[in-house]
């Protein structure tokens, strides 16, 4: 997906934190088959993250661990001074919506 990724776990939820080649940096967060969102497309997604969502599609990881999660993307292409912390948090607040749409407690 991009240059430099961080992956880490939020609430059972894979999230990336993805730096582009071309500096550019934006945040997925990965939902299992049978979670609400699961085959949505993006528009259609309610949640609260700042610059909206702009991606939401099949995984195209090669781990068998991730095959068939829906991914779920966020940009930050307009701003080239926002930090890997910054998207990390916005991962983790994605997240946290995630758990709450499959009506688990957080």
């Amino acid at each position: 997906m991009g240059a430099h990724t961080r992956t880490f776990q939020h609430y059972g939820f894979i999230c990336q934190s993805v730096k582009m080649s071309s500096g550019w940096r934006c945040g997925y967060v990965f939902v299992p088959p049978g979670h609400p969102w699961h085959g949505e497309a993006y528009g259609d997604i309610v949640v609260e993250v700042r610059g909206g969502l702009c991606y939401s599609g099949v995984t195209k990881e090669t781990d068998l661990t991730y095959l068939n999660w829906w991914a779920i993307g966020f940009p930050r292409m307009r701003n080239m001074d926002t930090t890997a912390a910054e998207i990390t948090d916005e991962c983790k607040y994605l997240a946290e919506q995630a758990q709450n749409a499959r009506g688990g407690d957080l």
